[in-house]
């Protein structure tokens, strides 16, 4: 399974499949314009392991499958109880896991994905605002205590001011953990540009179907990036 990569100097694009109704065969797929997909399961696409074939697709052609299985509290379907033994059962076939910070299974979801070598995502969303700075700095905290590999943080833009709360997060963030910081909506489109040229280790694209308010296509993303001397292939 290729690995995943965490470098700030070199932002990576998440290719977001809402579905697995909306992938299509892999081949057909803009494969230059992302260099991670990540696969968002729902339950049933998990009445047996035949989506693992999804994830070997992708690695023989170098690209690392990123899993999530979002909880209903922040805009998924599913709940820690019934999660937790797909998250298992993934684990052999992925590069990286993404878990949310509040969720009751994220200490032994993260223990799971170090026996594996798999990369632990630690995500917070808010879809109605932007914390203040010193709730984001407990986020970091809870990160950390965690030994988390990347602390994601997706929060709506509501105003100016939440752009630089966001900004500054960024700055004070990137010096102790890997991680992506993410705008939501149309006043915070400018972010999943402008956050990968100072620091943000990941950004997001759709593949398909857009997974988040205000989301670019990963084709869209990656021209954006090359344009600014960044995400070129």
């Amino acid at each position: 399974m290729p690995p995943l990569s965490l470098s700030p100097e070199k932002p990576q694009i998440v290719g977001a499949v809402a579905s697995l109704r909306a992938l299509g065969p892999v081949d057909q797929l803009p494969l230059d314009a992302f260099d991670v997909v990540e696969i968002r399961l729902h339950q049933d696409d998990t009445k047996d392991n035949s989506w693992t074939a999804i994830p070997r697709a992708f690695a023989q052609r170098r690209k690392p499958t990123l899993l999530t299985l979002r909880v209903k509290e922040e805009g998924g379907t599913w709940d820690d109880a019934t999660r937790k033994p797909v998250f298992a059962a993934g684990l052999p076939h992925v590069a990286a896991i993404d878990v949310e910070l509040g969720s009751n299974i994220l200490s032994d979801v993260v223990a799971m994905a170090r026996e594996h070598g798999v990369t632990a995502i630690g995500s917070f969303h808010d879809f109605a605002g932007t914390p203040p700075l010193d709730q984001l700095l407990r986020l970091l905290r809870k990160a950390k205590d965690e030994k988390l590999d990347v602390l994601k943080v997706a929060a709506m833009v509501n105003g100016a001011d939440d752009l630089w709360t966001l900004t500054s997060f960024l700055q004070e963030s990137q010096k102790e953990i890997p991680v992506c910081i993410i705008g939501m909506g149309q006043r915070g489109l400018s972010t999943r540009v402008f956050f990968p040229l100072i620091g943000s280790c990941l950004t997001y694209g759709y593949l398909g179907e857009s997974t988040a308010p205000g989301q670019l296509s990963c084709v869209r993303m990656r021209e954006l990036l090359k344009e600014l001397g960044m995400g070129g292939r």
